[in-house]
Order: C-alpha cells, then sequence, then structure tokens
C-alpha cells in the first residue's frame, strides 16, 4: 500500500436540509426542527464498487463537508479541512459539484499533491476558469482511470468512526440514464451496468442502521426487473432508487413487485424516487419525459398496493407555464392524494438551466449565472409577473393536496448545484 495515496470520499449530515421539510398532521403542515429529527449521516461513498482496488493501492480518507447556502459558507468550511499527507497523489470521487470546489481549493492548499478527480460531478462544460496544475479531471471513473478491470474488486466500505445516527449511502448499478432524452438534464452516455451483489449488505456493520441509495440516474426496466426481487430485507436497512414511471418500467411492475413480494422482500421498505417535475401532460411532454400524468398515477397506485412509498419529485421555477398547466395540476395532486390517502413523499426543487443541457442552450445569455469558483453550472431562468404567479399558484396547489411530507427547496435553485 503506498503510504502517500489517498482515495478521497465525502460524507454529510442532514441537518442542513431539514428546515425546508414539512409533515402533514392533524389537518396542518408542521416544519421540522433540528430538535425533531434523530443525526443521519449521508455518505457520497463512490469508490465503494472498486473497494479492493482502491485499498491495494492507497488509504480511504473521508472529509466530512456539509451542504451550504452560500459559496463563501463552502470555502470556510473547506479552508478547516486538513490532509493527512504534504506531497504525493489523491484520488477523489466527486459526487456533488460542491466536491469540484473543495478540490479545487485543496489543490491550491497542497501544492505538492497531485489531484485526480472523477465521479458523476466531472462534466467537461462546467470548467471555464484557470485551475491549478496540479489537478487533473475524467470523466472516468478513478478506478477505470486506474485501469480497474471488472471483478477486480468487490463492494465493501468502512465507516467514518464518528457516525452514531442513520446512514445513508450508495450502491451503484448503473452509470447512465437509459432514457437520457429530458430537456432539462445532463445524464446520457452508453448506460453501463454493473453486476448487482445482492449479498453486498453483509459488508455492513449490523447493529448499524443504513438507507441504501441503489445509484443509477433513472433505472432501466432490466434493472427493476432484475434487482428489485433480489433485495434483500433486513428490519435495519430501507432501499430508494429513482423509478420512471414510462411504459417500459410499467410494463414490467407488477410482476417483478409480486415475485419481489413472493420472495420474501419487505417492499414497505422500499422507496422509489419519479421525477414527475410538473404534473401537466403539456409539460410533460415539452419536458420529453416520455410519460403521462395518468402513467404516473398508475403507477404511484401500484407501488401502494404493494406497500410501497413513492417519493414525488417537482420542479418550481418554470417560465413557460400557462393556466392550463396549473388546472391540470391541481388536479392531478388532488386525484393522487386520493388515490393513496396522502402516503407520498415529495420534495421540491427550484429550476435552473443547467450545462450541457437542451434547457441550457435555448437560454444562452438570459438570466443569472450561477457559479461556484471556477466552474459554470448554469442559470436561473428570469421569470416575469405573470409566470411567477403561474409558479405560485402551482406551489399552493402542492400544498392543498395534504402529502403527508414535503421537502421544500423551490425557490432556491443554488442549493441543486452545490
Amino acid at each position: 500500500m503506498a503510504q502517500d495515496t489517498l482515495f478521497v470520499q465525502f460524507y454529510s449530515t442532514k441537518k442542513k436540509l431539514i428546515l425546508e421539510s414539512h409533515i402533514f398532521a392533524q389537518d396542518r403542515y408542521v416544519q421540522l426542527t433540528d430538535s425533531v429529527r434523530n443525526p443521519e449521516y449521508f455518505l457520497q461513498n463512490g469508490f465503494s464498487s472498486s473497494y479492493d482496488y482502491c485499498k491495494n493501492r492507497g488509504d480511504f480518507f473521508w472529509i466530512h463537508l456539509d451542504f451550504q447556502y452560500s459559496e463563501e459558507g463552502l470555502r470556510k468550511d473547506i479552508d478547516l479541512i486538513e490532509l493527512p499527507i504534504k506531497s504525493g497523489k489523491v484520488y477523489v470521487s466527486a459526487f456533488f459539484n460542491m466536491h469540484l470546489l473543495c478540490t479545487f481549493l485543496l489543490a491550491q492548499k497542497y501544492p505538492n499533491i497531485d489531484f485526480i478527480v472523477g465521479g458523476p460531478a466531472v462534466e467537461d462544460s462546467k470548467f471555464s476558469g484557470v485551475l491549478p496544475t496540479n489537478i487533473q479531471y475524467t470523466t472516468l471513473s478513478v478506478a477505470e482511470f486506474l485501469g480497474e478491470k471488472d471483478g477486480d474488486s468487490s463492494w465493501n466500505i468502512e465507516l467514518p468512526r464518528e457516525l452514531d445516527g442513520k446512514v445513508f449511502l450508495g450502491y451503484t448499478l448503473e452509470r447512465f440514464c437509459y432514457w437520457a432524452k429530458c430537456n432539462f438534464c445532463t445524464y446520457p452516455g452508453p448506460n453501463k451496468k454493473r453486476e448487482f451483489l445482492r449479498t453486498f449488505v453483509e459488508s455492513l456493520a449490523p447493529n448499524g442502521s443504513y438507507r441504501i441509495f441503489l445509484n443509477s440516474p433513472a433505472l432501466s426496466p432490466v434493472s427493476v426487473r432484475k434487482v428489485v426481487p433480489q433485495l434483500v430485507s433486513l428490519p435495519n436497512i430501507e432501499y430508494w432508487a429513482h423509478v420512471r414511471s414510462d411504459p417500459q418500467v410499467y410494463r414490467i411492475l407488477r410482476e417483478t413487485l409480486q415475485e419481489a413480494q413472493d420472495n420474501g422482500v419487505r417492499l414497505s421498505s422500499f422507496y422509489p424516487v419519479n421525477g414527475v417535475e410538473f404534473p401537466s401532460d403539456r409539460m410533460l411532454d415539452w419536458m420529453k419525459k416520455g410519460m403521462t400524468t395518468k402513467l404516473i398515477q398508475d403507477t404511484f397506485v401500484l407501488f401502494h398496493e404493494f406497500g410501497s412509498t413513492p417519493l414525488m419529485a417537482l420542479i418550481f421555477g418554470w417560465n413557460n407555464l400557462c393556466a392550463k398547466d396549473i388546472s391540470q395540476a391541481r388536479l392531478f395532486f388532488k386525484e393522487m392524494s386520493d388515490l393513496v390517502d396522502g402516503r407520498i413523499f415529495v420534495k421540491c426543487h427550484a429550476l435552473a438551466a443547467k450545462v450541457g443541457t437542451e434547457l441550457f442552450d435555448e437560454v444562452e445569455g438570459l438570466g443569472e449565472e450561477i457559479r461556484l469558483g471556477p466552474f459554470l453550472l448554469g442559470r436561473k431562468l428570469p421569470l416575469n409577473k405573470d409566470q411567477q404567479m403561474l409558479n405560485d399558484d402551482y406551489h399552493r396547489a402542492l400544498f392543498e393536496a395534504k402529502f403527508i411530507y414535503i421537502n421544500d427547496h423551490s425557490k432556491n435553485p443554488h442549493h441543486d448545484f452545490l
């Protein structure tokens, strides 16, 4: 093992994210505070799939970096980070854009260390400034960059010792989106799959509590059909995954969930995350989502039939809405809530045009740029008075539907760019 080589991964706490969370109780929404939530930790464990390969070449090193709402706050936290080496090589798994900024600043702080950065946050279109000469970015995974072959590693993880609550971590299944047509999204590419080994949970400490995200921008129908019936059900484990409500998935969903149930999979611990974005058929068509409001409802109802609670992701800040969109969204929310008795988790995002997307190209030169250090991440779309009012109506319609849980970041487009 090289004593001057580190494999850096990040983790954060969930404290910063709960102030926008609302639970529906006693016919009203109650906003959460730190005092009503047990500690939770979000691990961005990008090297777990290449554990053996990396372990034989260096030491794993965790960096605790929480979400902030300003670049200034991030820079202050990053300035406190100390690496255990002063020279050598540091390989970084960058899951979020804030990891790009962190590595950029560390490369300045440690000029005698060569930094090699890979992971899903790395996209060539983001680089718009001068970078230190001791940093290299790759759109490959770091293990692929080093020459890892399939079968060189087994999945594993060494948890940070200081964790004392529920751990949210990832198990990577697919690298790109099989659909890859949405006009606001940035995950096109060959949909490389990793073999799913259901026994990976045996490497987790049995006395811990885990939320495992089956990493993929959107699980392909092939992976849904293969993986869900193989999940290992344990009382201390939840599974989460991005699952689309499209015809390809819906076609195989009932038989998949039935087989999982027959295999003893506790589907109440499986949480499908579904990007609805805006529930009107006109907007879904404009976004190139490849789904309809009726198909979304049918998919959610089917998950509920087998005991799963879906999470619905919505986007606010659209600049092309019409009154008919709001009417259909309001009706969708009401019908959806009635169909499943409100048992849907909702997460609200704020729209910005991300670099590398059709939407970004369409709004070139318009709106406020969103940057993080030398990285251009996107543009905030300008809204006129009428569009702002329509988005406000959309927001009100959501809260009128009385879903059990809403995490609301609809006013802060910078949040999704961390």
